[in-house]
């Protein structure tokens, strides 16, 4: 259910069907905890979408950085990830 519900989170509401806009609607008007998160992630993803890095005023430097070039660690933390996986994997085993 948690990944659902992500996934009526991030998508802008347009993009959802009639049924899952109104499910999300009853999670989160409840609960205005839920009802900020739902809009500061999707703010957050359409940021990151359209390259809005000149919308934020913390970390400047980093976050316009991050959010306006193509450049990205995705190489770095999947050999680092890769490196955990064989550490994993050479550690002794009880016969």
């Amino acid at each position: 259910m948690v990944r659902e519900v992500t996934g009526w989170i991030v998508p802008p509401p347009d993009q959802l069907t009639d049924t899952d806009r109104v499910t999300l609607q009853k999670i989160s008007d409840p609960c205005p905890e839920i009802a900020a998160t739902v809009e500061l992630t999707r703010q957050l993803a359409e940021m990151l979408v359209n390259l809005r890095g000149k919308d934020l005023r913390r970390d400047w430097d980093a976050v316009k950085a991050g959010l306006t070039l193509p450049y990205n660690s995705g190489p770095v933390e999947g050999n680092v990830n890769r490196s955990k996986m064989i550490k994993k994997d050479v550690r002794p085993r009880p016969p």
